[in-house]
């Protein structure tokens, strides 16, 4: 992959579950992009029933320390869900705002 997008996001959060579908169907179009699911939950069991419930075509990870987290920390999110476009030499491209912003990027 070209560039990967860290999609910050959690299991309980509404805006996440309505934009998963179109990150979903976008990036199946796109094969210069991986997704990485960065999960802000603190919950392992809220966690693991949405993953068994909901299929997920990414890479997840989530060390359970919420807003807390490391990663969650240094990309300084503070709201999900965010968005994060990394080249493959780890230079951050861009930080759209929404799904619609990450799509029309010029450079795909």
């Amino acid at each position: 992959s070209e560039y990967t997008v860290l999609y910050f996001w959690s299991s309980h959060c509404g805006f996440c579950v309505q934009s998963k579908p179109d990150l979903e169907l976008w990036q199946a179009k796109n094969q210069k992009v991986k997704v990485l699911a960065i999960s802000v939950d603190q919950s392992e069991v809220e966690l693991t029933v949405y993953l068994k419930e909901n299929e997920v075509k990414w890479d997840v990870i989530c060390d359970y320390k919420g807003w807390k987290s490391d990663i969650i920390l240094s990309y300084k999110i503070h709201k999900t869900p965010s968005f994060y476009v990394i080249n493959e030499r780890g230079i951050i491209m861009a930080k759209p705002a929404n799904i619609a912003d990450l799509t029309e990027l010029s450079f795909w």
